[in-house]
């Protein structure tokens, strides 16, 4: 029994170790297939913010020449805002609602809709 069993442990050692080095040259695949996944989402990632800076870098130095500026902006409520806008040097105050925008406010605006803005208030004694 002694002399069958050192015929066969020299046969079945390499199968063994053969084992062990696949399952270690497994488990570096998967730790190498992990490492470059996370490599290539940074780097898709970072692509991704570089794409987003520079378009807003663009937008900015568009507005530069506009005719058109948004000066300031006041939201009333969920889907209700005031904007305060600069055209051709010309304010104007819009109200922005979900369905509608209206012109609340323009320089030349005064004079013919509002036709008692002018007159005193009376009055109380």
């Amino acid at each position: 029994m002694k002399t069958a069993l050192r015929n066969i442990l020299p046969l079945a050692l390499p199968v063994a170790v053969s084992a062990s080095e696949g399952t270690e040259q497994a488990s570096r695949s998967v730790l190498d297939s992990a490492f470059t996944a996370a490599i290539m989402l940074v780097g898709v990632l970072a692509v991704a913010w570089l794409l987003r800076r520079t378009s807003r870098m663009r937008l900015a130095q568009s507005d530069g020449n506009a005719h058109i500026r948004v000066l300031s902006q006041k939201s009333l409520g969920m889907r209700e805002k005031l904007v305060l806008v600069d055209v051709d040097g010309a304010r104007i105050l819009l109200g922005i609602t979900q369905n509608n925008i209206q012109c609340l406010h323009s320089p030349g605006a005064d004079s013919g809709k509002h036709p008692e803005a002018g007159k005193k208030a009376p009055e109380q004694d």
